[in-house]
C-alpha cells in the first residue's frame, strides 16, 4: 500500500495545474526531496523542550519576562525558518501582529547583546535545520 502512495505521489510532483485556474504562471506542484518541511508547531515544540516551560504556557497571555523571552524565540524562528508573515504567526501563537512584531525586534536585540539567547538560537537552528 505505501508503494502505491509513493507512486502516485511521484505521478503527481511535477503536474502544472491549470492555467485557466492560476493565472498566466503555472504552479508546480511538489516538493524537493531534499527539503524538510519546518512547522510552526515543531518549533514551538523544539522551543518548549529546550525550556522549563510547557507548549501551553507559550502561547498563553503569561507576562514573565523568562516566558517572553523564550516566545521571542519562537517568533523569530518562525519568521526565519517558515517564511510565514507577521500575521500567521500571530494567529499561530494566539497574539496580536504588533506584538509579534515587537517580539521580533526583542529577539533580533538579545540575540546580538545576549550571549545565552544567542547560543540557545544556534543550538535550535542546528536542531530544527
Amino acid at each position: 500500500m505505501l508503494d502505491v502512495f509513493k507512486e502516485a505521489i511521484e505521478d503527481f510532483k511535477n503536474v502544472d495545474l491549470p492555467k485557466a485556474l492560476y493565472g498566466n504562471d503555472p504552479i508546480k506542484v511538489g516538493v524537493p526531496e531534499t527539503c524538510e518541511r519546518i512547522t510552526m508547531r515543531g518549533i514551538l515544540g523544539s522551543v518548549a523542550s529546550e525550556s522549563s516551560f510547557h507548549k501551553a504556557s507559550l502561547v498563553s497571555s503569561k507576562r514573565t519576562h523568562d516566558l517572553s523571552k523564550e516566545r521571542f524565540k519562537c517568533y523569530y524562528l518562525m519568521h526565519k525558518l517558515t517564511g510565514c508573515s507577521i500575521s500567521k504567526i500571530s494567529k499561530f501563537m494566539n497574539k496580536d501582529h504588533t506584538t509579534v512584531l515587537h517580539g521580533l525586534k526583542r529577539a533580533n536585540h538579545y540575540y546580538e547583546t545576549d550571549t545565552n539567547f544567542a547560543r540557545s538560537i544556534d543550538r535550535l537552528l542546528g536542531v530544527l535545520t
